[in-house]
């Protein structure tokens, strides 16, 4: 076996999540130097958005719901609107313990944590931009053809359409905005930065 060497395979979604992560780290690093902002500032905003953009969608599958008469779509809706909230809330307390946690580490042993690559999550950012262009697809193609559609049209066939472009876009931008925040709070962890004067 002399002249064999050890190959190493790197998963190419690790090699993929790392480029991704050093582009939230420049982000994190410019928020930090302008606004004084740490990782944990901009996670809670991204999990703002995911919580928010998931109780609208879940407003608009209620809506769908009722117009179309379905109860699945309104337990749906009502269903999404309240982990929508939740999401928000546990979002909340989740930053606040590991940016406490992460903080006393730092001060007892003065090194930050090691990121850790994630395999999932640029799939995940795929699934979210897929659904957020299927959303404006939707959305584009309805409002390119309504002028000719219009006159076989009435609000209970095209609301229903409208609704679902809005309930997949928000799905979207939930999804996206949901691994963003997991990219920030995988960042390494900076001094607190005073905010630049602009």
């Amino acid at each position: 076996m002399r002249g064999l060497q050890k190959i190493t395979m790197t998963n190419p979604l690790t090699t993929l999540d790392e480029l991704i992560w050093k582009q939230f780290e420049k982000v994190t690093v410019a928020a930090n130097k302008r606004l004084g902002w740490d990782k944990y500032d901009l996670a809670q905003i991204a999990d703002t958005v995911d919580g928010a953009s998931l109780t609208g969608a879940g407003i608009s599958y209620f809506a769908q719901g009722i117009l179309e008469e379905e109860v699945g779509y309104v337990a749906g809706g009502i269903l999404g609107i309240y982990v929508g909230w939740r999401c928000y809330r546990t979002s909340q307390r989740r930053n606040e313990k590991e940016y406490n946690d992460e903080i006393n580490s730092l001060a007892q042993t003065g090194a930050a944590r090691i990121p850790t690559m994630k395999p999932w999550r640029p799939l995940l950012l795929a699934g979210g931009g897929i659904a957020f262009g299927l959303g404006i697809g939707i959305a584009g193609f309805f409002a390119y053809y309504f002028p000719v559609l219009q006159s076989s049209l009435t609000p209970k066939t095209y609301l229903p359409m409208i609704l679902s472009s809005i309930t997949c876009t928000l799905l979207g931008i939930s999804t996206l905005s949901g691994i963003s925040a997991n990219y920030f709070r995988s960042q390494r962890m900076t001094a607190p930065a005073t905010k630049e004067n602009t």
